[in-house]
């Protein structure tokens, strides 16, 4: 029985340790993402779909790994001439799913994020630029696909949800506060293809 289970165990073992390596076999990466966006909800009314990118450092520990990085996309605005940008830093544990292959590998992930929300109106006399800050919850995954030693494909998509607090203005340049109104709450879709080079042994 003691066997059985030092046996079992070691199985569950190497097959951890497969799925660890595909997701980096360096304890560093850097992954540079394009992304795109779908908006909804009431703090995102007028939105468009954008497009944008990430940058992103990341720790691999084992099969669970942490990166930190940046993101920004842009998007089309009802009654605004330039595109609107929603961007800003996160955080993101993520898990490789054991398999067999030493060359695919599934994930899940979560992802905090602070993000502000950007755009300005030129009517040609006056110049007024919107923006409000938000806190931003995502959970979805992935899949890791090796390409060499050091490089992996990463394909992914996530949804989450965002509360932004109070709009904030300037008008010429003039900071103007608006206390109580915020801009509401979303949702999202993001989806990324992407490039995670690992860093040293």
């Amino acid at each position: 029985m003691l066997r059985r289970t030092l046996v079992l165990g070691g199985i569950a073992l190497a097959t951890v340790a497969t799925g660890a390596t595909a997701q980096s076999a360096q304890k560093v990466s850097v992954q540079v993402s394009a992304l795109g966006a779908s908006l909804s909800g009431d703090g995102f009314e007028g939105w468009g779909t954008g497009t944008g990118f990430e940058g992103q450092v990341r720790y691999n520990h084992s099969a669970l790994s942490i990166g930190g990085g940046f993101q920004l996309t842009r998007h089309a605005l009802d009654g605004f001439d330039n595109k609107v940008s929603l961007g800003g830093a996160f955080l993101e544990p993520r898990y490789v799913i054991p398999t067999k292959s030493n060359s695919v590998a599934p994930y899940a992930s979560l992802r905090l994020s602070v993000l502000k929300e950007s755009g300005t109106l030129d009517d040609g006399v006056d110049e007024v630029t919107v923006s409000a800050s938000g806190l931003t919850f995502n959970g979805g995954g992935g899949v890791l696909f090796r390409l060499t030693q050091t490089l992996n494909l990463d394909v992914g998509v996530t949804w989450g949800y965002t509360n932004f607090g109070d709009i904030s203005a300037k008008v010429n340049g003039t900071t103007v506060n608006f206390p109580g109104l915020d801009a509401g709450s979303g949702t999202n879709a993001v989806f990324r293809v992407g490039l995670a080079l690992g860093l040293g042994k």
